[in-house]
């Protein structure tokens, strides 16, 4: 299991234990990558603002360690990448911060939604 407390992320028992995992990352030449915390969850914020994709944070994980990957230069700036998010943010609603300070209901018009999004936007 990779070292993060909040969120059930990374690498998962399978029938072989965690023996089996190792084994597995040896023979395919592969690597283990640890994200704190904080790191998932920016890359949960960064998944939906560039992608629209609401990953839950296990599913963000794979986005946070390329980001790590790439800035140790691991992944180089014309390398291809394929994260596979394969899990909804709802799955785990605990994990979202936000403030209720800045929802404010409007009503349900397409105009009060286009005022709504552009104030959002300024």
């Amino acid at each position: 299991m990779l070292p993060i407390p909040f969120f059930r992320a990374g690498v998962e028992r399978d029938s072989r234990g965690s023996v089996g995992v190792v084994a597995a990352l040896r023979e395919s030449k592969g690597t283990a990558v640890a994200a704190s915390d904080p790191q998932i969850l920016e890359a949960q914020v960064f998944t939906g603002r560039l992608a629209g994709i609401f990953a839950e944070p296990a599913a963000a994980t794979s986005v946070a360690v390329a980001k790590k990957l790439r800035v140790a230069g691991i992944i180089g700036p014309d390398d291809v990448v394929v994260c596979n998010l394969t899990g909804h943010g709802l799955k785990q609603p605990e994990a979202i911060h936000f403030s209720e300070k800045g929802f404010v209901p409007i009503p349900p018009t397409l105009e009060a939604l286009r005022e709504q999004v552009e104030i959002s936007e300024a």
